[in-house]
């Protein structure tokens, strides 16, 4: 975790913010990826007038406030609305965000329990209902998931400069600016997967390149963290993966996998 205590970490975070605002204003699909591209930032913290943000939250929050000075609160109210004739998905999400709101108010820790009440379902739902009613191509879809394995590709390349500087736990593991080896592989292995996939699906040459290097550089760094949890992880999806997709050419039932 990192505390941003400092002027320069404040001009720094504070200039991001102003850029990402602007790109933000411009199409709302930019501020999409960015915040895709900067969910490591999590791991920033600070506090505004003694409530605890981390830099991620605060990147969501700015987005879907521009989204609704843009006519974002129109389509929100049609979004609502929609989701409202879905009685199962509906009834799913009103049980889903009761059981959350009875296990933070009845929690020991009110403030910590608030603290993820906003950062792990607040803040993903409000990015939920941007992506929902703005992205709606396969290309929109592909550009989120490539911020994503980018992301994935700088924080896999920070690490391995951990690595070969010598800046490992007191065990041999990598764990870079994270708190520890896991906390690494549970934010990489994911994206593996996701690179791994697209370098499959895709069409482009290019694309699969890019893909295919990030996909390498990722498993290196969550190789080394020395994460069974991660590496059994990553041995299931690989397993699942070529499963469905030698089921895929038998029958021809996945074509919307062609990206």
């Amino acid at each position: 975790m990192f505390i941003i205590d400092s002027y320069l970490k404040i001009v720094f975070f504070a200039a991001s913010l102003a850029v990402f605002a602007v790109l933000s204003r411009k199409k709302s699909e930019y501020g999409v990826c960015l915040a895709a591209f900067f969910l490591p930032f999590y791991i920033f913290k600070f506090n505004l007038f003694g409530l605890p943000l981390n830099f991620f939250e605060v990147l969501v929050y700015f987005l879907f406030l521009i989204w609704l000075s843009r006519g974002g609160f129109e389509k929100m109210i049609k979004l609502f609305s929609e989701i409202k004739e879905n009685r199962t998905f509906t009834a799913g999400l009103i049980l889903f965000f009761v059981g959350v709101l009875i296990s933070t108010f009845l929690s020991d820790d009110l403030r910590t329990s608030a603290g993820i009440l906003k950062g792990w379902f607040i803040a993903p739902f409000l990015l939920f209902l941007i992506i929902k009613a703005e992205i709606k191509t396969e290309n929109q879809i592909k550009n989120i998931f490539a911020a994503l394995v980018a992301s994935g590709a700088a924080v896999a390349a920070v690490s391995l400069v951990y690595y070969f500087s010598g800046r490992l736990t007191f065990d041999g593991r990598l764990a870079a600016f994270y708190l520890s080896p896991n906390h690494l592989a549970m934010f990489l292995a994911p994206i593996s997967v996701l690179a791994a996939g697209l370098v499959f699906l895709s069409q482009n040459r290019r694309e699969k390149i890019f893909f295919g290097a990030a996909s390498v550089l990722i498993a290196a760094a969550v190789y080394l963290t020395y994460s069974y949890g991660a590496w059994a992880a990553l041995f299931s999806a690989a397993a699942v993966f070529f499963l469905l997709g030698h089921i895929a050419s038998k029958l021809k039932f996945l074509p919307y996998l062609k990206i």
